[in-house]
Order: C-alpha cells, then structure tokens, then sequence
C-alpha cells in the first residue's frame, strides 16, 4: 500500500488480511503503526488513547531513534536498500535521518522474509510510502532523482494506491492530532507536510505508469467505498493463483 497519510492504508490493510484469512489464505500483516493507533486498535478507552499518545507514546518514538545503533552498523542488502535512498533524499534532520534508517533497514528485513516465505504478506506501508516520505523531509528534488530512486526500489506482487478526498484527510489528519499529546506531536509531521503526500503520491504513480507497474486505485471514503476496495484486491489476488493453506 501507498497514500498519503490519513487515506485509509491501515485499515485497508486490515480489512483484506481479514477477508484473505476467511477464504483459506495463511496471511501475514506488516503494520507500520504509530503507538497511538496500535491503543486505538487494542480497543482502549478515548482518555487512555489520549494518554497513550502523549508521553508514553514520545517515549517510544525516542526509545526507537536510540535503537537505530545497532542497525546502523548492519550491511548486505538491506544497507544497501537504505543506504541509496537516503543518500538521494537525505532527511533535514538528524532525528529524522536516524528513524528513517531504522525504518528502512527493518522494512528491508520484513521484505526479505516475505520475500522467501509462503504466505501471503501485507504491508500498509511499503516502500512507495517510505520513498514518499523521505521526499517530503529531503531539499526540493526533480522528476528524474524520484525516478530514479523509484527504480531502485523492490517490486511486490500487487501495488496498491489508495487516496480520499483532501477535505476527508484533513479532517483525519486533524483528529489524529487532537488524539495526540503534546510531545507525540515532536515525532509527527505537521499537517501542511503530510497534505503534500497527495501530490509526490500522485507524481510517483505517474511515474509507475510509464514504467508498465501500474498501480490499483482504490479510493477509502467510508466503509462501503473500503469493502468495495478489499472486493477488487480479492479479485486481484485471485489472478495471482495463490492458493489456499
């Protein structure tokens, strides 16, 4: 899956891993959650997500900057990966260029692991949302550096565009941060930043499209429009020929 934030990847996400397993599939879910989201889906009350999003959530966001170290230091293929895409797009901060390298390498690693596995495996954001991201943290770039970083990227089985409204993301967008405590909001991109995903989305679609990887577009308005999407993927992945465990 890749979108801007607030579209829907997540839940999206979700809702196939769900209709996938119904059907028979062994199905793996790689979510890249924010800790408030993960309180939200462990079903938590409203003032306990509120707490979890202020400062034992900035906690873990600073626990997770300190534990890119030990990555740092890993090489092989998933270096490389990381290594390419940051030199193209370095982050303009060094907190920011420390949790995308941690970002990447594990991302990298899920990837490999799915990669040689048997499963169907999921990722609400894969590496089209992570190149999306670095985009907006690195200086202005042009049509032909996003090319070619988007060359270097591995290729899933099926690519997922999903999108809403921009009125639908900033109302998203605004309510995740009321959910948010002051210091979670250290470790988040502020709203301007994060509408701006909808243009280097669509700039990197375009992209896809003159490369022959077309995406699917799927649109998550609201549930009907979203159990619309998760029929389509199905069909989709029908074609593939997986079959049931």
């Amino acid at each position: 899956m890749f979108g801007p934030a607030g579209c829907g990847k997540t839940t999206l996400s979700e809702a196939l891993a769900q209709a996938l397993s119904a059907e028979g599939h062994a199905v793996s879910l790689v979510a890249s959650s924010r800790p408030a989201e993960q309180a939200a889906r462990a079903h938590l009350g409203a003032d306990r997500r509120v707490a979890d999003g202020g400062l034992s959530a900035a906690l873990k966001r600073a626990a997770k900057v300190v534990d890119v170290l030990p990555v740092l230091m890993r090489r092989g293929e998933e270096g490389d990966i990381a290594d390419r895409l940051m030199q193209l797009f370095p982050p303009y901060s060094v907190v920011w260029s420390l949790r995308y390298r941690r970002y990447l390498n594990r991302l990298c690693h899920s990837w490999r692991a799915a990669r040689n596995g048997k499963i169907i495996v999921i990722f609400d954001q894969g590496f089209l949302s992570a190149l999306c991201s670095l985009i907006l943290l690195a200086p202005p770039s042009d049509r032909t550096l996003v090319a070619h970083a988007l060359d270097l990227l591995p290729q899933p089985d099926l690519l997922v565009r999903v999108n809403a409204p921009e009125e639908v993301l900033e109302s998203r967008l605004r309510a995740r941060l009321r959910d948010q405590g002051t210091l979670e909001r250290l470790f988040e991109l502020n709203l301007r930043t994060n509408l701006a995903q909808v243009e280097i989305a669509a700039q990197l679609d375009s992209l896809l499209v003159e490369r022959g990887r077309e995406a699917i577009n799927v649109h998550s308005l609201d549930r009907q429009t979203q159990m619309l999407a998760v029929d389509r993927l199905l069909r989709e992945s029908r074609a593939l020929a997986w079959e049931p465990s």
